[in-house]
């Protein structure tokens, strides 16, 4: 796992790069990603690569960020960017 800071300061955006079978879905996540969603995902992510991290909370359960997830997965890549958010779970909806 890497880690980049996006900024020079202590309140930057730490980003890291971690193995896709270390994170696991919300099962509170109340959205579905259809069929064509997730194709047009994929094609962004294999046409440009990753533009944005998903975001994680301390124990690797996806906070936003599903949809790439699942197209990640689908596309059989091994790791992928995460940022992870000190929100609790209140604070999350």
């Amino acid at each position: 796992m890497t880690k980049t800071k996006a900024k020079n300061d202590d309140s930057a955006m730490v980003i890291e790069t971690m193995p896709i079978k270390k994170l696991e879905n919300d099962p509170r996540n109340a959205r579905e990603h259809g069929h064509h969603n997730l194709e047009a995902i994929k094609e962004s992510l294999s046409r440009w690569g990753q533009q944005k991290p998903i975001v994680i909370d301390h124990n690797n359960v996806v906070i936003a960020g599903n949809g790439t997830l699942a197209a990640a997965r689908e596309l059989k890549w091994n790791n992928i960017d995460v940022v992870r958010t000190d929100l609790s779970e209140p604070e999350q909806v």
